[in-house]
């Protein structure tokens, strides 16, 4: 039920019984320590379970109990001991022992065998050795058919086991099949609220939502977070697992704010569990804050961030390329609060990391300088603006090909810099440049060569070159005339426009609405 310490003091009340009636190498006291170890194991505490798993073992040594099951448990659950704190090749090597032991006692039907053949699975599993675990499940699956039954509630689970090596190799449709089996056998052999079903439910919708069904992963979502809500107590981590599983559904099917609701609820468990290994509060954090950043409350996506920026920074290498990714995430957003000193410090952080990591000719490098470049036009500072769109540029040309629409976007940024400085002879080159980039890569009837030529027509009179106004002009009627229908309102405004600037070079409205409306 989850109620650990509950269970642990009635369990040390059993032992401390145990201990003042049976003699020091009985069985019964065996199990009494085995019980305490694979609970405190259960609960994180693994240098404690140790300690009971090796007075377990010593006992059954010494009671030369090689034959028993009892002395398989203990093998078995010591291997489950080395399993929870990562030493897989030690709990192999243990189940592997408590197989021989069975294997000199029992036929190869024996149910132990499948259990035994189970964690071994689930061991090469963790160690993403997915066809040796396959391997060993399968033997499991074919015992336990053999021997209990296919309705039996361990075919169910040997069953989900495999269903969830199919997801770790992101074979998502046969992973289905073995959940819904699992989920068939459930329904026959257990209660309709039993934990074991909301396990198979969660697998079940996180293989929908990875085959795209994320109206069906919800739904079956809904249904392992209902079950455990109706079984287990209010702190337990499989339900904090569960409202995190259903948040993350909630989400692919655009539902923010029902996510954020249930994702508060996971990380209000995750945070009363906090001495657990078994949370990845980095990817909570960030996906809280992601989520936040959807309906637009920033201020609390910011705060969600930065939590994960305090753990990253506690665990990571300073240079390590999350925290770059992450340094840009927490730039973006501040940029689009207006906090534009905060965005410029976590760019040069991000900054910082790339030119210790990576070479200076690398695009990932351009962006980081044009981001910064952004953040210091949105602030007004344009030279320095243009300073990082330069290097920006510079590593654009080294890394694009010439005929990239990627530079064109990027010199447009210098060409709107240098008219807010007032430096029109440098806009105006700027903006041919990009011109000749679109005129290269684009139909001639393409609308951003339009936009494009308005843009240069647009600085020709602050230099004085009014006759230039007018070239570029009939440049976008001609375009305009092969792309639009001749009663299109475009065509009209830019016949008047040329006839009034062959009235008056000195004309100085243009032609914006063509830019804004393409």
């Amino acid at each position: 039920m989850g109620y650990d310490e509950e269970a642990l003091s009635s369990l040390i009340e059993a032992l401390e019984i145990a201990e003042e009636t049976f003699p020091q190498n009985h069985p019964e006291l065996a199990k009494c320590y085995n019980n305490v170890g694979s609970l405190f194991d259960s609960m994180g505490e693994h240098t404690e379970a140790m300690g009971f798993f090796e007075k377990t073992l010593k006992i059954n040594r010494n009671c030369d109990l090689q034959n028993h099951s009892h002395f398989i448990i203990s093998y078995n659950n010591t291997a489950n001991h080395h399993l929870e704190i990562g030493d897989y090749p030690k709990a192999v090597s243990t189940f592997e022992k408590a197989i021989e032991i069975l294997t000199k006692n029992f036929p190869v039907t024996h149910p132990d065998f499948s259990t035994l053949y189970n964690n071994i699975g689930l061991t090469y599993s963790k160690m993403s050795e997915h066809e040796k675990a396959l391997s060993y499940l399968r033997k499991s699956l074919e015992i336990a058919e053999n021997s209990l039954g296919l309705d039996h509630p361990t075919t169910a689970v040997c069953h989900q086991n495999i269903g969830d090596v199919y997801i770790r190799m992101r074979q998502y449709s046969t992973a289905l099949l073995h959940f819904e089996k699992s989920i068939d056998i459930q329904k026959k052999a257990l209660y309709p609220s039993h934990p074991f079903m909301a396990n198979s439910y969660s697998g079940l919708s996180f293989a929908y939502e990875n085959i795209g069904e994320h109206s069906k992963a919800l739904s079956i979502s809904e249904k392992a977070l209902r079950i455990r809500e109706t079984s287990l107590p209010p702190n337990h981590p499989d339900l904090a697992h569960s409202y995190n599983r259903h948040a993350y559904a909630c989400f692919k099917m655009g539902q923010y704010s029902e996510a954020i609701f249930y994702q508060e609820k996971g990380l209000a468990i995750v945070n009363k569990n906090l001495d657990r290994n078994d949370f990845d509060l980095t990817s909570l954090y960030k996906f809280v804050a992601h989520l936040y950043e959807k309906i637009g409350e920033y201020t609390k996506a910011l705060s969600f961030y930065e939590k994960q920026l305090e753990i990253c920074i506690e665990t990571l290498p300073e240079n390590h390329p999350d925290l770059t990714t992450l340094y840009k995430k927490l730039a973006s957003l501040c940029s689009k609060m207006g906090e534009y000193s905060n965005a410029v410090f976590f760019h040069e952080n991000s900054f910082a990391i790339y030119i210790k990591t990576l070479r200076p000719t690398m695009c990932e490098l351009a962006t980081t300088y044009k981001s910064i470049g952004e953040v210091y036009c949105n602030m007004g500072k344009y030279s320095k603006a243009v300073f990082f769109y330069d290097k920006a540029n510079e590593i654009f040309e080294e890394t694009l090909a010439r005929k990239d629409s990627n530079l064109t976007t990027s010199y447009s940024n210098i060409d709107w810099m240098y008219d807010n400085m007032d430096e029109y002879w440098k806009a105006f080159q700027s903006h041919e440049y990009g011109l000749g980039i679109y005129q290269k890569t684009l139909p001639l009837s393409h609308s951003y060569l339009v936009s494009s030529d308005n843009n240069v027509a647009a600085v020709c009179p602050n230099m004085g070159e009014y006759s230039k106004v007018l070239y570029y002009l009939e440049k976008i009627l001609g375009i305009l005339k092969v792309s639009m229908p001749p009663t299109h309102p475009h065509n009209k405004i830019c016949k008047a426009l040329i006839e009034e600037v062959k009235k008056d070079l000195k004309y100085v409205t243009f032609f914006h609405s063509v830019c804004d409306d393409d």
